[in-house]
């Protein structure tokens, strides 16, 4: 089942509504910075729930982010196996080339000493 706080239409309003609630807050300090609104126990209890709202959004991609990790995993331990498979073929086509080679070189001493 998926979780609804995935779907990216969430995910934007709860943005949105952090975005505005946190521009509402630079407001009443600004207010309160030049003489009045809320007291300061009202903006500090505001800033936390502002600070509250932004770790659960971060939490909450954090989250969608391991998912789609955990996702890839499998991947790229199908990658790293075809790739041990295919270095492993490598090594042994490069034991039987350099055998190949022994053996022309061998060849060629030879019919070389014939020669002289």
């Amino acid at each position: 089942m998926k979780n609804p706080l995935f779907n990216p239409r969430v995910q934007k309003a709860i943005d949105i509504i952090l975005a505005l609630f946190g521009l509402f807050m630079l407001y009443q300090i600004l207010r309160r910075m030049f003489g009045g609104s809320w007291g300061i126990e009202a903006l500090i209890f505001g800033l936390v729930v502002l600070h509250m709202g932004i770790t659960f959004g971060l939490a909450v991609k954090m989250t969608e982010t391991k998912t789609d990790l955990r996702h890839l995993r499998g991947q790229f331990n199908s990658l790293a196996a075809d790739f041990k498979a295919h270095r492993n073929e490598f090594i042994d086509s490069k034991s039987e080339l350099k055998n190949e080679m022994t053996k022309l070189t061998q060849k060629v001493e030879l019919s070389l000493k014939k020669r002289k």
